[in-house]
């Protein structure tokens, strides 16, 4: 009894053994390592995917202006707004915290001017910025969608 337990001893710690004998260098303890250690990254924290602060943390905004001519302004920041042309009144702008403000061309609409004589002998003028002007003799100038009718008697018919 006490030869087989001797033998049973020695033949465990040959298992035991077997691998820094087959191993040397020591790849079977580097294999068990990778083996049972944790997930890399497992306490890592996430990093943040958007751009726009220091080291990347940040939201970032862009915002887009289109201007009269088929251009556009864009502006980035963490916050920003736009506004389109909109001429001849609105010349179109976009800002940001980060860039300040970006203007659109200045609007180049067609001034234009209509003017007529009325029955009485005064006259109506108008001017308008949109390049949309005409007159009727003896009824009205239209410029920019507005009319300006002649004071005083009109003639039988003034076409609209």
């Amino acid at each position: 009894m006490k030869a087989r337990l001797i033998i049973g001893g020695a033949l465990v710690l040959a298992l035991f053994a077997l691998p820094a004998v087959a191993d040397p260098a020591g790849q079977a303890s580097d294999l068990r390592a990778a083996i049972f250690a944790a997930p890399a990254g497992a306490c890592a924290l996430p990093m943040a995917s958007k751009t726009g602060g220091p080291g990347g943390v940040g939201a970032a905004s862009v915002c887009t202006a289109h201007c009269w001519d088929g251009s556009t302004r864009t502006c980035t920041g963490t916050s920003c707004t736009a506004d389109d042309s909109s001429c001849p009144s609105q010349r179109g702008n976009c800002w940001s915290n980060a860039e300040g403000t970006k203007y659109c061309p200045q609007c180049s609409s067609p001034t234009c001017d209509a003017s007529t004589t009325c029955i009485n002998g005064s006259s109506v003028y108008c001017q308008g910025t949109s390049g949309d002007c005409f007159s009727y003799y003896q009824c009205y100038a239209y410029c920019d969608g507005n009319y300006h009718l002649c004071s005083g008697p009109l003639p039988q018919v003034c076409p609209p």
